[in-house]
This record gives structure tokens, C-alpha cells and sequence, in this order.
């Protein structure tokens, strides 16, 4: 399965849209503010509600949320997870 990570990611709009899309595929979001993850679980929560109304049976993550979308708090350049595939859509400093 290939990892992507969204750094600098905020509230996840890339990254949930990448992850619903890419269902065999795990999504990270790398932010510094807990607030902005704490609304990208959520926002996870409403798109897997959304799916499962729609296609029916989809599992779901511990927190309720996309199986494949998981959020790491810190500063990007901590990130020493392994990926195949970065973005930084709106990240500056050390993602450029």
C-alpha cells in the first residue's frame, strides 16, 4: 500500500479528497496545529458517514473516519515517518 503524506496539510482538504479517491492508499496530514487536525478527523468523520450512506458497507477507522486517513502533530521537518508520495500545497519554509 503506498503512503502519502500532506504536509502542512491543515484541515485536510487535499489529503481527504486523495484519500477518498485512493482507498488502497494511507493518507497522512503533518500539521503544527492541533485545532486543524482536530477539524481534518472530523471532516474524515462526515466523509465517511457520506460513503457508507451512499455505497453501503465501508469500514471505518477506531475514531469513526476514513481507514485509510491518520493525522501526525508536529513540525514538518520532525516528520521521520516513510512515505512513497509527498505534497505540500500550502506549506512554506521547510516543505520548499
Amino acid at each position: 500500500t503506498a503512503h502519502i503524506v500532506d504536509f502542512g496539510g491543515g484541515t485536510g482538504s487535499l489529503a481527504l479528497a486523495l484519500a477518498v479517491l485512493l482507498p488502497r492508499c494511507t493518507v497522512t496530514v503533518v500539521d503544527l496545529k492541533k485545532n486543524s487536525l482536530d477539524y481534518a478527523r472530523e471532516r474524515s468523520r462526515q466523509c465517511w458517514r457520506e460513503l457508507s450512506d451512499r455505497a453501503g458497507s465501508i469500514p471505518e477507522a477506531a475514531d469513526g473516519g476514513l481507514p485509510n486517513f491518520q493525522t501526525w502533530m508536529g513540525d514538518i521537518a520532525e516528520f521521520s515517518g516513510t512515505f512513497d508520495v509527498g505534497v505540500a500545497l500550502h506549506a512554506c519554509g521547510e516543505a520548499t
